[in-house]
């Protein structure tokens, strides 16, 4: 069976508490004076482990802001930048293609380069269309069904006079 440890003799002596005495046991006050210097200075002491903490607050506090306005200004320049990079992008597409700066601006209105890749050679392929059947007028070369009559025939038989035409 284990063996316990005797409890160390008592010298009699009050054990030193390691306070702010400078290594002398503690007395005991003996009047209320003493007790109330003795509640005093500890609670200077005490007072004084916290007396900056309205200056750190403050200084947190300016901390915080800083770091709000960092966040605020790198979220804008990102926002910027994509916007940047978009506008890069569109023109490099633009360009590459041969669609006109208007045409561009109407129509070529993805923000990813695969899509706007599809929408510009969707329009020069309409464009080039447009070049190769020209100006068509689908009446052109047709005559009138009512060439000699109808209610405006007067007025064209009296501007061909006026204007000398044939």
């Amino acid at each position: 069976m284990p063996t316990e440890n005797p409890a160390p003799e008592s010298t009699g002596d009050p054990a030193p508490t390691g306070g702010g005495d400078g290594g002398q046991g503690f007395k005991a006050p003996t009047s209320q004076a003493e007790f109330d210097a003795m509640v005093k200075s500890r609670l200077e002491r005490e007072r004084a482990k916290f007396a900056d903490y309205d200056e750190l607050k403050a200084k947190a506090q300016q901390l915080d802001d800083s770091q709000q306005t960092t966040a605020t200004r790198i979220a804008k320049l990102e926002k910027e930048l994509e916007s940047t990079r978009t506008t890069a992008l569109r023109s490099r597409i633009q360009a590459k293609h041969g669609i006109s700066d208007e045409d561009a601006e109407l129509f070529l209105t993805a923000a990813d380069e695969a899509t706007l890749t599809k929408q510009a050679e969707r329009l020069a392929e309409t464009a080039d269309d447009r070049r190769k059947n020209g100006n068509r007028d689908p009446l052109a070369g047709r005559t009138p069904s009512n060439p000699g009559g109808g209610p405006d025939a007067a007025k064209r038989e009296w501007l061909r006079s006026v204007t000398e035409r044939d």
